[in-house]
């Protein structure tokens, strides 16, 4: 860990908020080799590593993200709590009206202001495949609202990443394949309807193309992209792959109407599973790029190749 204070770090450090998340934890072990990093967290310590400064803040005001602003040149941001159950069960539709703002959009406010008078140049933001102002989802509605913040904010440049379902390799700590194990626990299992299927992006694909963004001098005023994994699954087929491939015993999947009803009863949390995600919360992300959001600069620097689940899930 470094031993330089934020008032020592040198021009063009990196902030990310969210550090000790998922995202932020392989995002900063990709990245601490190349530049120095100031990491943002909130409840758990980020992982001790040379060249990376951990700053403690809940982002409640934008006078306490001032100091690890200085001499910051863009900041990531992953920070987001409630997960993909989201916050925002009653907001209006207008994302101007802010009455009802959730924690989430609150300390994007206040990072968008402190980013503002610090003059940082750039802001990368993690959305989500089908972030819409109408969607059922409660986290994808506040996504789009997100997405709003930042591109009607004074930041030079603003790049959005609306990524699929984001997953890794270590079963215990992976919450994708846990929401999948945890329907398939039984040798029936529901199989949920889903007419566009899913494409799992792995997380190092993901990082990948966060640092390119990160390096690129590709400068826009305002870039959105979509991206996912490198294959598309109909649902039925992916919970057969992690059968064959993970669970490794005969199991029967019931599709239609009755996976559909039968899903919530699969899912039922117990207390001590406060905080994992459900399958269900997974689907409601897109599962394909929409055709209107057109290729941005940023993404020529991005891999060529971006593996499948397959790929990955025995590796």
């Amino acid at each position: 860990m470094s031993s330089n204070s934020p008032s020592t770090q040198k021009e063009n450090a990196l902030l990310i908020t969210g550090g000790s998340g998922f995202i932020g934890q392989n995002l900063i072990r990709k990245m601490a080799k190349e530049r120095q990093i100031i990491a943002l967290y909130h409840h758990k310590l980020p992982e001790s590593m040379d060249n990376v400064f951990p700053v403690c803040s809940d982002m409640s005001t934008a006078e306490l993200l001032a100091a690890p602003l200085r001499g910051v040149s863009t900041v990531v941001h992953l920070a987001w709590s409630g997960g993909l159950s989201g916050s925002l069960e009653s907001i209006s539709d207008d994302p101007v009206v802010s009455s009802n703002y959730s924690q989430n959009l609150i300390a994007l406010k206040n990072l968008l202001t402190a980013m503002e008078k610090a003059n940082c140049q750039r802001i990368v933001f993690v959305s989500a495949l089908g972030a819409s102002r109408s969607s059922p989802s409660a986290f994808l509605r506040e996504k789009y609202h997100a997405e709003f913040l930042i591109l009607n904010s004074k930041i030079r440049e603003k790049v959005i990443l609306r990524a699929s379902a984001v997953w890794g390799d270590r079963y215990g700590h992976d919450r994708f394949l846990n929401s999948i194990l945890k329907v398939m626990k039984y040798p029936v299992y529901p199989v949920p309807t889903k007419k566009e299927g899913i494409s799992p992006i792995h997380v190092d694909d993901l990082t990948q193309m966060l640092q390119s963004t990160v390096f690129s001098q590709n400068a826009e005023g305002a870039q959105i992209s979509e991206v996912c994994g490198g294959r598309h699954y109909e649902l039925p087929d992916l919970l057969k792959l992690v059968s064959a491939k993970v669970i490794k015993k005969t199991q029967l999947g019931v599709g239609g109407v009755v996976g559909s009803s039968t899903l919530a009863f699969f899912e039922r949390q117990s207390a001590q599973e406060k905080g994992m995600y459900r399958l269900s919360e997974y689907l409601a992300i897109r599962g394909k790029l929409a055709e209107n959001v057109k290729e941005t600069p940023i993404g020529s620097a991005w891999p060529e190749k971006v593996s499948g689940f397959e790929d990955r899930l025995n590796q």
